[in-house]
């Protein structure tokens, strides 16, 4: 383990240069993997300089399991005004979704689609990765009204899902039911040709720009 005095040097140069010297995050990054408590991040996530703590939000999003003991705080931060920490956020979350309990997952979910754009791709991203329990979990945890729109979409989530039904979903009025049949298609490796013409087609940016990249080969 880094001994304390070590860290709280890392940590005064990351503060000095707000974040930004060359390779202080990375320095950072691996005092916490050498052992360093990662509860230490707090301050630096919670910090009033942006350049700091979306320095500090890096490190979150590449602890991967070390992030377990955030998970809290990354709730808190999907609430922070800079997309990038919120996305670094999710990416905790996702990382570390056996650790969530269902309240965390719906902080998430349950934000699609009053988001920016990148966020609305974090989100899908989320729903095509997490656990499908967990997303059941927190759809059944929330009394929000928009729970039943999230039920309906998680149902496009099983193996017994065809291409059809997504594809259809993909062209509904619904944008919550939109984002569930894209991430349902990544979850299920359905590779059929129409499913990703009509998410290209989408007048959803997210869904338009998911269904261009696979198009492309870039998936």
């Amino acid at each position: 383990m880094q001994d304390a005095k070590s860290f709280e040097e890392v940590v005064q140069e990351f503060l000095t240069q707000g974040g930004l010297g060359e390779g202080l995050p990375e320095k950072l990054l691996q005092a916490f993997q050498r052992g360093y408590p990662v509860s230490n991040l707090e301050p630096l996530l919670r910090h009033p300089s942006e350049s700091v703590a979306k320095s500090a939000s890096w490190v979150l999003s590449e602890l991967g399991k070390k992030g377990g003991d955030l998970v809290a705080i990354s709730v808190e931060l999907l609430s922070h005004p800079v997309d990038q920490i919120r996305a670094d956020a999710i990416s905790n979350l996702l990382a570390n979704s056996d650790r969530c309990p269902p309240a965390a997952a719906w902080s998430v979910i349950g934000r699609y689609p009053k988001e920016t754009e990148r966020i609305k791709e974090e989100i899908v991203n989320y729903l095509a990765r997490a656990p499908v329990d967990l997303l059941s979990e927190a759809i059944s945890s929330t009394s929000d009204i928009s729970a039943q729109r999230h039920s309906l979409g998680l149902s496009l989530h099983t193996n017994s899902t065809s291409d059809g039904r997504v594809h259809k979903a993909l062209e509904t009025d619904d944008p919550v039911v939109r984002a569930y049949a894209l991430s349902a298609a990544r979850r299920l490796e359905l590779f059929a040709q129409s499913i990703w013409r009509a998410a290209a087609r989408s007048s959803d940016p997210v869904i338009q720009a998911s269904g261009a990249r696979w198009l492309r080969g870039k998936r």
